[in-house]
């Protein structure tokens, strides 16, 4: 079992956010003074990241096909299965998601090889950061190739986990995570109204990771197609208030955009709807 070290330690206006796991150390500033609390825990658990047992679950009972003519055609190179391979396999998962053509077609195609890497890597010696991303942005290809039951899975798992008051804001980044996946899942059962609260939700709180990189708009472009403009408007004051960097990200612009009826399409919103 691997052990991570999470921690915050504060500086004048900022904190500064450190883990380290396999040899590596990652660190990330934000913006905004958090109390300085030292946390060890095993990530296996889930408290920090989507588990084995959950992705396991998720994908029981269904085997998935995948179609190697179609993936091709989007240009796409399918990476070779392999725990040495999870950074290449997450950032073809990503690319999936962010697909401006065929994306529902190419997910579809694509739901066999995902399951497979999946439930190949859940109990692999691998880094359990790069396992965590690589089930949740998995979330986004199962929802745009049609099935929900994974997605689901992993949106109440990190609901569910939301509720940990961690000092290290991980709750905040599961907040956000579970809501956001969860309206999505919404919007395609025919659930506006109940996409749009979730939306809302997704920014009850504020991690060290959304208030520095932002709040996903993905949820808030796919509304803003359903003519939901007060929802979108209502969010976007949220993450003005709690997004470090939203003026010089262009808030103001996507809020002129909204409340004259229009879906932002400046360089700075594209650039945001492609956070998973």
């Amino acid at each position: 079992m691997k052990v991570i070290v999470l921690g915050i330690f504060c500086l004048k206006g900022c904190s500064i956010v450190i883990s380290m796991h396999s040899g590596r150390t990652m660190v990330m500033m934000a913006a905004g003074v958090a109390v300085g609390v030292v946390s060890v825990k095993a990530f296996s658990d889930g408290l920090f990241g989507v588990s084995a047992s959950v992705v396991k679950n998720a994908l029981a009972g269904t085997t998935f096909e995948s179609d190697p003519a179609v993936i091709r055609a989007s240009g796409l190179t399918v990476p070779k299965v392999s725990p040495e391979n999870i950074e290449k396999i997450d950032d073809f998962v990503s690319d999936l998601a962010n697909l401006e053509e065929g994306r529902a077609k190419t997910c579809r195609a694509s739901l066999g090889i995902v399951q497979k890497a999946l439930l190949q890597l859940a109990d692999a010696k691998i880094d359990r950061f790069a396992f965590d991303s690589l089930a949740r942005t998995a979330g986004y290809v199962f929802v745009y190739g049609g099935e929900t039951k994974y997605p689901k899975a992993i949106a109440a798992d990190r609901l569910s986990r939301s509720t940990y008051q961690f000092p290290t804001g991980v709750n905040g980044d599961a907040l956000h995570y579970g809501h956001q996946m969860s309206g999505l899942i919404a919007l395609r059962e025919g659930k506006i109204e109940a996409a749009g609260e979730h939306l809302i939700r997704s920014v009850d709180t504020f991690s060290p990771v959304t208030s520095s990189f932002g709040p996903r708009m993905r949820l808030a472009d796919e509304l803003l197609g359903k003519q939901q403009f007060k929802a979108v408007e209502n969010y976007l004051l949220r993450c003005k208030e709690g997004w470090s960097f939203a003026k010089e990200e262009g808030i103001d612009s996507w809020l002129t955009d909204v409340r004259s009826g229009r879906r932002p399409s400046n360089e700075s919103w594209a650039g945001q709807m492609w956070r998973l």
